[in-house]
């Protein structure tokens, strides 16, 4: 069964490399998505002992902290909160991935 699925997912992965990726659009955040940043954020400390996340919230809300959202077509939308000095994601490789699972 899983050599079947495997081959099936490397198809697939193979054919989605082969076309040109789908592009990034930047878009506005709406305000659900802000809220649920903010919920994801400030709340829900089991996985985070040491408050990151709440310290990512409050560097976006002193302004230290960029937010950026963008669209992938009907594919994905992401909303990523990144501190100074951290490099945006790798859009196209992540535009593969949302392609190949979309």
């Amino acid at each position: 069964m899983l050599p079947l699925v495997l081959g099936e997912l490397v198809g697939h992965a193979k054919r989605v490399w082969s076309e040109p990726a789908l592009t990034w659009e930047a878009c506005e955040v709406e305000p659900a998505e802000l809220a649920a940043a903010e919920r994801e954020t400030t709340q829900g400390t089991q996985y985070d002992k040491h408050g990151l996340k709440a310290k990512i919230w409050a560097g976006y809300k002193e302004g230290t902290v960029r937010l950026v959202c963008k669209r992938l077509g009907h594919l994905a939308r992401v909303v990523a909160l990144l501190p100074e000095g951290v490099a945006e994601p790798n859009w196209e490789f992540w535009a593969r991935i949302f392609q190949w699972f979309g």
